[in-house]
């Protein structure tokens, strides 16, 4: 008891006494809707240079997920926020080999592209497991 009196003056405890979920504690709601807005925009800009235009509605429209109170609803953001990931990191592999094999300049892109993979890396974590 003493130890969960403690932990509940230091906010390391919510009302039911289970420890806050780590994207809580990490990001806070406004940073994380933020993250996912720039990600999900930046997921449909790339989409939308290639014309796929059922991409670029399903990463207008993820963002607007995060609005429900379903389970199912955080998932699926999360899932999509992953795969976007694995996508640009596709991409970043591809560009870099390609400028490579051109003798191009490619430090710059790579570092570019990588940043933007773990922001999108970063905005799928900081989506809450579970509704606060």
């Amino acid at each position: 008891a003493t130890i969960a009196r403690s932990g509940e003056r230091m906010g390391l405890l919510t009302q039911d006494n289970e420890a806050p979920v780590a994207a809580d504690r990490m990001c806070p709601m406004i940073t994380r809707t933020i993250l996912v807005i720039l990600a999900f925009l930046l997921l449909a800009a790339h989409f939308l240079r290639f014309g796929q235009n059922v991409a670029v509605a399903v990463c207008l429209l993820g963002p607007l997920l995060l609005i429900s109170r379903q389970a199912w609803a955080r998932i699926a953001v999360r899932v999509l926020l992953f795969t976007g990931a694995a996508v640009w990191a596709f991409a970043t592999f591809a560009l870099v080999h390609q400028r490579v094999m051109q003798g191009r300049p490619w430090t710059r892109m790579l570092l570019i592209l990588g940043a933007v993979t773990a922001l999108t890396v970063a905005a799928g974590v900081c989506v809450p497991r579970r509704q606060a």
